[in-house]
């Protein structure tokens, strides 16, 4: 008597992410969308905290001003991703 070689048996999931690429692909996707965030760096507490020079801050703050228009400080603030208390003496 011959011996028949065993197949792996695949379950429904298994299968159907075989055989059907669109469900593959929804299932990457949703594995991506719940996956842990990126870490965020922390929001820095002073100008010397950033590792910038004041001088580079200052042209960043005219650069947005010439490129947006009229912004309020905390616009501009929320924009460099700072605390608007960090460039409020630029501004002035």
């Amino acid at each position: 008597m011959r011996e028949l070689p065993i197949k792996k048996c695949l379950n429904t999931r298994e299968y159907a992410l075989h055989r059907d690429p669109a469900i593959r692909a929804l299932h990457d996707y949703v594995r991506s969308a719940t996956a842990d965030p990126p870490p965020v760096a922390p929001v820095p507490e002073s100008l010397g905290s950033t590792g910038l020079d004041a001088a580079l801050i200052e042209q960043l703050v005219l650069k947005y001003l010439y490129f947006r228009g009229d912004l309020a400080g905390r616009e501009i603030a929320n924009l460099m991703g700072l605390q608007f208390s960090l460039i409020e003496g630029i501004l002035e």
